[in-house]
Order: C-alpha cells, then structure tokens, then sequence
C-alpha cells in the first residue's frame, strides 16, 4: 500500500510540475507577443488618411514628443484599417509597402483572401514606437521611421499598393494622403 502511495504522490508532483511548466510556457509567449495598445495612441501630431484607386486606409497617427507631454515616446506611427474599395479582375497578389525618405519602412504581402471589398485588411496594420532613453528594448535597429521628425514628416512619408494580375502583370498605385492635424 505505501508503494502505490508514493508512486500517486510522485505522479501528482510530476503533474503539477508539468502544469506549472506548461503555465509559464503560456505566460512568456503571451508577454513577448503582446499586441500594442493602440487605443492608447495619446494625443498625435498629425492624424492622414489615404486613397488610391484600389484601396484606401482610414487610420494614419504620429506622434512627435515635444516635451509637453508626459510620455514615454519619443515618436510613434500607426498606420491601419486597409480596405480594398474596387475589384480587380485575376487578382493573384497584393503588397503594401510604406517608405520613409524613399526607405521601405514596412512591407507585406497577401495572396490569399483577396478581392473582399470594404473589409479591415487584418494582415495591414503598421506600428513603430521609439522610446525616450531606451537601453535594453527590443527596438535594437534603426529603420527609415528614424528618419521623421515633425517638420519632415509629411514631406517623406509615402505609401504604395502593388497588385498583380492574371492578364496584366504587377502595377502600381501611390496613396495620395490627407493630413487632417496640419
């Protein structure tokens, strides 16, 4: 009897081992995937939208510290809610790419779940912080958002769709955007 005693507590020790194991596995993927929040964006410096003849995007903020803030950015972007507005005949492939001062910024690529017309493009959503006296973040490389400041910005930011088609190949639109904060 004390044999099976021992065997049922060694196995509950191993189980609760396991499931502690398993918990902080869960716990640590959760913290080093954890989405922004961009519903807590602050107060932006300029907020655009932009239109091309196939898409559009409906939210565009950047926020530029100018020290009269308590925040602990010194800059942000957030670039989001893609939507495809017209249909485009054999459509195999599409790709968003955003530049900073004629630097890709950010890019992807979609080649499934194409042609739904008005829906949140999920796959697009942009978003870059740069934070006051970072040492240790995981933002360890510059990228061209490094490039903006306040002044600059509308100047060098720019936004393209590639599609391509069946038929006619790869084409090309630009985003003509609206500043709503200027």
């Amino acid at each position: 009897m004390k044999k099976y005693i021992k065997g049922m507590i060694s196995l509950i020790i191993l189980f609760a081992i396991i499931v502690l194991l398993v918990f902080l596995t869960i716990k640590q993927y959760k913290d080093d995937h954890i989405e922004p929040d961009l519903g807590d964006f602050g107060v932006s410096t300029f907020e655009f939208t932009g239109d091309s003849e196939h898409y559009n995007f409906s939210t565009g903020k950047v926020f530029f510290n100018t020290g009269e803030l308590e925040s602990k950015f010194s800059k942000k972007v957030l670039i989001t809610d893609f939507e495809q507005t017209n249909i485009i005949d054999g459509l195999t492939r599409e790709k968003i790419t955003i530049y900073f001062g004629g630097n890709v910024w950010k890019k992807k690529t979609r080649k499934i779940g194409l042609n739904k017309l008005h829906e949140t493009i999920e796959d697009y959503n942009f978003y870059e912080e740069d934070l006051i006296n970072y040492s240790n973040t995981k933002k360890s490389k510059t990228t061209s958002f490094d490039l903006t400041n306040k002044d600059n910005f509308q100047n060098i930011i720019r936004v393209e769709a590639e599609f391509c088609t069946v038929e006619d190949g790869c084409e090309v639109e630009i985003f003509k955007l609206k500043f709503k904060n200027s």
